[in-house]
C-alpha cells in the first residue's frame, strides 16, 4: 500500500452532513476504521485549516480536508540472531509460537533480546512500521511469562487489515490456562472491565465505573490435585493488557506461578509441585494454543495451533499423579 504523507480534499455535495470519519475513509478504501479514527483523535486531520478530534463530526459542502499520515520513523534498533519458531511465513505476515520468558518489544528495563530484536534480524527489517520503530510488525502482545501464537505483519496494509479484525473480534483466540482451586460453574463468560490499578499502576484490576470493556468466556477441561487445580480453555473476545490474568484472579481462580497477580502459598500442594519440578520464574501457566484469522491480503480463512509447552506438559503430568 503506498499512502502520501498528506492528502487535501474538499467536501462534495454528495457527502455533505456525513461523517468525518466516514469521509475520511474513503480516501484511502484500505485504511481501517480503527486507523482512521486514531489519526483523528491525535490531531492528524484538520478542517478549513483548523484541527479536529471528532470523529462523528458532520462536514459540510465546500469544506477543506486536509489529513497527514505520519510516515514511519526509520528503525534504528539492534537487530538480534536470537532463534524464532515460526508457524507459518509468506511475504505478508507472519505466525511465530513465542517462548514464556521472551518480551514482545524493548522497553525500559528490556531494551534487547526482545521479539522485535529477533524479528529485525530474520525479516531484515521488512516488518510494518505502523506501531512506531519500536514495536516493528507488532499487532498484538503476549506478557513476558505467556507463550503461545502471535502474528506479525510484514506490510503496512497487512498490518491495518489485521488490526481491523482485531476490532471487529473477527480474529480469535484460543488459551490454556490452568488455575489455582476449582472453577464453577463449568463454563461461562466473565464480562468486566479492566483498568489501571490505582495503587500499582503496573497493575490492571476490574473497574466499576471507566476502563474498558473485556469479556473472556471459558470452559473448564480438566480437574487435578482433589480439584486444587482446575485446566481451562479461554476464548478473548476483547484483548485488554493482562486480561485472562485479572479476570481469573477477580472470580478467585488465579493462575498457577502468576506472581504478579496470584497468592503465593507456600504449603498449598500445587506451589510444593511448582518447586519440585523447577517451575520458570515469573512463568504463569498460561498458553496461546490456537489463533484463527482471515489472511490480510487472500482472505482465506487461516487457522494455527501450537502444542502445550513442555513445562505446563510436566506440570499437568505431576498434578495428575
Amino acid at each position: 500500500m503506498s499512502i502520501e504523507n498528506t492528502r487535501y480534499h474538499t467536501v462534495t455535495e454528495g457527502e455533505n452532513s456525513r461523517r468525518l470519519d466516514s469521509v475520511v475513509g474513503v480516501l484511502w478504501e484500505d485504511i481501517s476504521r480503527t486507523y482512521v479514527k486514531k489519526l483523528i483523535l491525535s490531531g492528524q486531520v484538520q478542517i478549513q485549516s483548523k484541527i479536529v478530534k471528532e470523529p462523528k463530526k458532520l462536514v459540510e459542502k465546500g469544506q477543506k480536508i486536509i489529513i497527514t499520515v505520519p510516515i514511519p520513523v526509520p528503525i534504528q534498533m539492534l537487530s538480534q540472531d536470537i532463534p524464532l519458531d515460526i508457524i507459518y511465513e509468506d511475504q505478508h505476515i507472519l505466525v511465530i509460537n513465542k517462548p514464556a520468558g521472551l518480551v514482545v518489544h524493548p522497553a525500559v528495563g528490556n531494551l534487547d533480546g526482545t521479539l522485535v530484536n529477533a524479528l529485525l534480524h530474520y525479516c531484515k527489517g521488512q516488518l510494518s512500521g505502523i506501531s512506531g520503530k519500536e514495536r516493528p510488525g507488532i499487532v498484538h502482545r503476549l506478557d513476558k511469562g505467556t507463550s503461545g501464537l502471535m502474528v506479525v505483519a510484514k506490510t503496512n496494509e497487512a498490518h491495518l487489515k489485521l488490526a481491523e479484525q482485531f476490532s471487529d473480534r473477527t480474529l480469535s483466540r484460543t488459551y490454556i490456562a490452568l488455575v489455582h482451586t476449582l472453577v464453577n460453574p463449568a463454563s461461562g463468560i466473565i464480562v468486566e472491565n479492566i483498568g489501571r490499578n490505582t495503587q500499582n499502576r503496573q497493575k490492571m484490576t476490574v473497574v466499576r465505573h471507566g476502563g474498558k470493556p473485556a469479556i473472556t468466556h471459558y470452559n473448564v477441561k480438566q480437574l487435578f490435585f482433589n480439584q486444587q487445580a482446575t485446566l481451562l480453555e479461554c476464548k478473548l473476545e476483547t484483548g485488554r493488557t493482562h486480561q485472562i490474568r485479572v479476570h481469573m484472579t477477580h472470580k478467585g481462580w488465579p493462575l498457577v506461578g502468576d506472581t504478579t497477580y496470584g497468592r503465593q502459598r507456600p504449603g498449598r500442594l500445587v506451589d510444593k509441585t511448582l518447586k519440585e519440578i523447577n517451575w520458570p520464574e515469573n512463568r504463569q501457566a498460561l498458553h496461546a494454543c490456537k489463533l484463527s484469522l482471515k489472511h490480510p491480503i487472500s482472505g482465506n480463512i487461516m487457522i494455527f495451533e501450537a502444542p502445550m509447552p513442555k513445562e505446563i506438559e510436566t506440570l499437568i503430568k505431576y498434578l495428575k499423579a
